[in-house]
């Protein structure tokens, strides 16, 4: 609660093929007091020996400051019974499917999106292959990855196109004042979406099954990908 990362910048995917590894060397280098940069550099090797050079894949700043105190709730009751519509994780994972971005049983959150007039409310959990290691993360990215699944449907109705892929590049900052490992309630609001010619921007708001919020993501920014070849 007393750390915030800043400034995340994706380089270049992080993928590692069938018969290979990779070798992920991450740093956190002090640059002021209260203040540090980190990097994710690494190299894969496939049979023993390196098979390249190696790569940049991430860079942030982390930032010590207040502790983290979110005093905003939901209804999270009211928010379902209101929804206009409800659609299935499955059915986005799917879509996602057929435009050639697969995820693996342990990538695929468990849960339903609802959607209302000024946004959409996601309720998240993890499903079993996952769940057996949820201790392991303070922040389990499969929670967060099917938060970003989810806003594909609120960013199909605000930009009236059919479904796209879009990929992370960058966020402006992650703050939380509690982790996140089993299930969220993830908040997207239209008014956080905004779109810069193939960049999209989008805040995500976490919070607990109490209805409290726990976690920000703020400035998501992803590419939209024109054609899956490219991925």
């Amino acid at each position: 609660s007393e750390l915030q990362l800043r400034n995340l910048s994706i380089y270049q995917p992080l993928t590692v093929g069938q018969d290979a590894m990779i070798v992920l060397n991450i740093q956190c280098t002090e640059k002021k007091e209260g203040k540090w940069q980190i990097t994710a550099k690494g190299f894969e090797k496939s049979g023993g020996k390196e098979a390249s050079e190696e790569k940049l894949y991430m860079k942030a700043d982390m930032h010590a400051h207040s502790p983290v105190v979110f005093e905003e709730t939901l209804e999270i009751g009211q928010m379902k019974a209101s929804a206009r519509n409800v659609v299935q994780l499955d059915d986005v994972y799917e879509q996602c499917r057929r435009q050639e971005l697969v995820h693996s049983e342990y990538m695929k959150v468990k849960g339903c999106i609802y959607e209302e007039e000024d946004g959409v409310l996601l309720d998240l959990s993890l499903g079993s292959e996952a769940m057996r290691y949820a201790e392991g993360f303070m922040f389990h990215p499969t929670l967060i990855d099917g938060s970003g699944v989810g806003a594909n449907n609120l960013l199909t109705s605000l930009l009236k196109e059919e479904q796209r892929l879009y990929l992370p590049l960058f966020y402006e900052s992650f703050s939380a004042s509690a982790l996140l490992q089993t299930h969220c309630m993830t908040r997207i609001k239209r008014s956080s979406v905004r779109q810069e010619k193939e960049l999209i921007y989008v805040t995500l708001e976490f919070f607990n099954a109490s209805g409290e919020k726990v976690a920000e993501l703020k400035n998501f920014t992803s590419k939209l990908v024109r054609e899956a070849e490219l991925i």
